[in-house]
């Protein structure tokens, strides 16, 4: 049995495996707009 910490996703348990690209998006939208807004 490996936990996700073995598998190196300590940050993402399974439960969250679905919010995983939507954080992933907003990451990328927010580091995209933030020097334009600056």
């Amino acid at each position: 049995m490996n936990t996700s910490k073995d598998q190196g996703l300590p940050l993402f348990p399974d439960d969250d495996f679905v919010a995983y690209p939507l954080h992933a998006i907003a990451v990328a939208l927010i580091t995209q707009s933030a020097p334009a807004s600056l």
